[in-house]
């Protein structure tokens, strides 16, 4: 078989030096060495330079400009000057507190309120409320409070107290599952059913996959079944969430104004849904579907 006659210079050695095709630079090469530059932004082509440069040095960042520090640093600060300024509307709310100038109390804690949500605020503005006399008022600042934390013993306490100090409020009957589901936040609750379909399936994969005991597919029927009756939990209390409170003695009217019929009178106390808005009323029904249009300012909402 014949081969091509640069073969036998190749394999003998002659003629390196004069530039065979092994001795060829790789074209590649002599273009990144001759363009790319020693400090550049990174991509691909820098990359296989540098590599094959070995004198070549890593590449440093440069130092971060002040702006972007302050930048970075901004919502700190900013979170800090804020949890400052609630924290000194609640002293001073306490401080009205103690000396039993309530309404000057209860300004105080609406200004902490406006940093962000907090049971142990809401509960003071409760009890400054029954303080001063408004007991509408009082039972719907503790039940928002009872809204974030569930699990509050003492503003549990203080509610059934309020309730038993002031036979004007009016006390519903929810079904035994409100109870239940109100004990815990409804985050909560969804994830105890996600986290019980999970272990459910994960038992049932391992009881398909070949580990084939008795106590995995019990286990997970036990964990389908809570996670299945949380779920119908969640769903038939998801009404009840967005409950709302009449903190005072409210009129319902046929029509959104004023001027028409009184269709209602209901006590301070009354929980309800919102089913419709215009302008300044609401058109409400309550736990017993009695209906009508109220004025906002006589609606509490515990979302």
């Amino acid at each position: 078989m014949r081969t091509h006659p640069s073969w036998k210079f190749i394999r003998s050695g002659i003629g390196r030096e004069a530039g065979s095709v092994k001795c060829r630079p790789n074209p590649i090469v002599a273009y990144l060495r001759a363009t790319v530059p020693r400090r550049t932004i990174w991509t691909p082509q820098c990359t296989y330079a540098r590599f094959l440069r070995c004198d070549q040095k890593p590449y440093t960042y440069p130092p971060m400009k002040p702006y972007l520090l302050f930048l970075l640093l901004l919502p700190g600060v900013l979170s800090a000057i804020n949890q400052s300024e609630a924290e000194a509307a609640f002293q001073a709310g306490n401080q009205h507190f103690s000396h039993q100038h309530f309404k000057q109390a209860i300004e105080s804690y609406q200004q902490a309120l406006a940093f962000g949500q907090s049971p142990q605020v809401y509960h003071n503005i409760g009890q400054a409320y029954a303080h001063n006399g408004q007991y509408g008022w009082a039972l719907a600042y503790l039940l928002k409070a009872q809204r974030c934390d569930p699990r509050w013993q003492a503003n549990r306490q203080a509610i059934h107290q309020l309730y038993t100090e002031c036979p004007d409020l009016y006390s519903p009957t929810f079904p035994w599952y409100y109870n239940a589901f109100t004990f815990l936040t409804d985050s909560t609750w969804r994830w105890m059913a996600a986290g019980a379909f999970w272990v459910c399936a994960i038992l049932l994969t391992l009881y398909f996959w070949g580990h084939k005991r008795t106590y995995c597919l019990a286990l997970s029927l036990v964990f389908g079944g809570i996670g299945l009756t949380t779920s119908i939990g969640i769903m038939a209390n998801a009404p009840y969430r967005s409950l709302c409170v009449l903190p005072e003695k409210t009129t319902g009217y046929f029509a959104p104004s004023t001027q028409s019929p009184t269709r209602y009178q209901w006590p301070m106390g009354t929980f309800c849904w919102i089913k419709a808005e215009q302008a300044d009323y609401y058109f409400v029904s309550t736990l017993t579907d009695e209906d009508g249009w109220i004025l906002k300012k006589h609606l509490f909402s515990l979302r």
